[in-house]
């Protein structure tokens, strides 16, 4: 609009000249990049209504246009009712634990900061223990934290659907029957992660790299994501990663100095949670991959947190959001202001972004993004196809269809694999995988637009641990198998 009004144009041309026009404003790919989000938007929520097919197909003018069902007009419907009914229930149980917490540390849920926020304190910090000391009871390397993936996956296990009766034995833990796809779909939708297509990851040669990184600056100029994301299905080179990934997930450098607002906000309002946070995120980085990353690791958490954007953005919802009250009866907004409870090791998820770029503001952009756009599915109640549920699923079928006498051995033992592998699920194998392994599976991620890579992931795992599981007669020697994993390389064994 700001271009057509200009007085170089002549009004009884601008029909004819608007192509043009809309070329050399290079409003053309910002058009098809729309395009092919509300396209794969549309096609991902698998609609197999009238409504949909219209849609796709193009509606009769001659017919009045039907309402929009409630998927697309209800951001928290849930279409299955034993989901939605858990859903609630959970959120109930975190909101009860958001309370206690704050409970235990003696302040409200939300207040204006009286004194300034240390990113990477001391662990020893004398001002800080008090806080500290009301948590040295807490189990789990006491370390406090609103819910853990234990607590996630019991819930995951607990919805049934009244509706389904089921007639055949059934090996898998998962009593919600979600379509997911078969081993024949499975090796037609990664075929290119056939060993004849040489990998990122797998061939390190130069040679290759140096095509492949060359490859992406030339698709970063055509500014085309769709030609990005199939490049992504065969890794991308570290030393353009960064770049790749703002494109794909929509960073720009205009939103930089968003991060320090969001800064401002951690040194003017105090969560009861902020605590908990930080000793989350100084467990992170006694790692020593993270441990020089403190502070930039705690800005990239506590931003998070604070940033009202995430829950705009967000695919899909971990929990309703829980809505704050002043003490006058008016809502404050939600709490905390992301409307993202964090889980027990949150800040694993945000540790590898510390890697992927020097500044603290783009890291920031690039984590948030790719989890509102695919991590939050992990923590998520949804019958939705790519939600954790789904994905749980997808690896007892797998792992049974695979390997049929493995899956009978853990039976015959009363062992879930299950409960071994939902952590690597629920994390997407941050802390269990070096960090340049755990890009090359969110490589993919994006690639394939999907997180079923992260199911065949764990699949792959016990399979390649198959022989040892088989000659194990206890639940704590398949454990030992699996404690250090730190060595595997993701996409051999892919």
């Amino acid at each position: 609009k700001e271009e057509i009004v200009k007085s170089k144009y002549n009004p009884s041309e601008l029909l004819s000249s608007l192509p043009k026009i809309v070329r050399e404003i290079e409003a053309d790919i910002k058009i098809k990049n729309k395009v092919n989000e509300v396209y794969s938007s549309m096609l991902s929520q698998d609609l197999n209504n009238d409504f949909a097919i219209a849609l796709v197909n193009g509606l009769d003018a001659s017919r009045p246009i039907p309402e929009l069902p409630q998927y697309f007009t209800q951001f928290y419907f849930e279409p299955l009712e034993s989901v939605a009914s858990s859903r609630v229930e959970w959120t109930q149980y975190l909101r009860s634990r958001m309370l206690t917490i704050a409970y235990d540390v003696d302040k409200p849920l939300l207040r204006p900061r009286t004194e300034q926020w240390l990113y990477a304190l001391p662990k020893s910090a004398p001002e800080e223990r008090e806080d500290e000391d009301r948590f040295e009871t807490k189990k789990d390397s006491d370390i406090p934290c609103v819910f853990d993936s234990m607590a996630f996956l019991n819930a995951i296990l607990a919805i049934n659907n009244g509706n389904y009766k089921e007639k055949l034995f059934e090996w898998g833990s998962v009593k919600l029957r979600l379509k997911v796809p078969s081993m024949d779909a499975i090796r037609t939708e990664y075929e290119e992660l056939e060993v004849n297509y040489k990998q990122i990851g797998l061939d390190e040669d130069r040679v290759f790299i140096e095509e492949r990184s060359s490859l992406a600056e030339k698709l970063l100029k055509k500014d085309y994501v769709p030609y990005l994301t199939q490049f992504a299905k065969r890794g991308v080179p570290p030393g353009i990663r960064a770049k790749v990934y703002s494109k794909v997930l929509d960073v720009s450098s205009k939103d930089y100095s968003y991060f320090d607002y969001l800064l401002g906000q951690v040194q003017k309002w105090e969560l009861s949670i902020d605590k908990i946070l930080q000793i989350d995120v100084q467990e992170c980085c006694d790692d020593e991959k993270y441990f020089i990353f403190e502070e930039y690791l705690e800005k990239l958490v506590m931003c998070f947190m604070r940033d009202p954007a995430v829950f705009e953005n967000l695919k899909s919802l971990p929990n309703l959001p829980l809505t704050g009250i002043a003490s006058n009866g008016k809502p404050v907004g939600s709490i905390p202001p992301s409307t993202v409870i964090p889980c027990q090791h949150f800040s694993r998820l945000a540790a590898p972004f510390t890697y992927i770029c020097d500044r603290p503001e783009e890291s920031y952009l690039i984590f948030r993004n790719f989890y509102c756009k695919y991590l939050c599915y992990l923590h998520s109640l949804t019958s939705q196809e790519k939600g954790i549920i789904s994905l749980c699923r997808l690896f007892e079928n797998t792992l049974q269809a695979y390997d049929p006498d493995l899956v009978f051995h853990l039976t015959q033992l009363e062992i879930n694999p299950l409960k071994i592998a939902f952590p690597w699920l629920f994390y997407s194998f941050v802390g269990t995988l070096e960090v340049d392994q755990v890009f090359l599976l969110w490589d993919r991620i994006i690639g394939y637009d999907s997180l079923d890579i992260l199911a065949l992931m764990a699949v792959a795992l016990f399979i390649y641990r198959g022989d040892m599981i088989m000659q194990s007669t206890t639940e704590e020697e398949i454990q030992d198998l699996f404690y250090e994993l730190s060595h595997v390389k993701v996409v051999p064994i892919l």
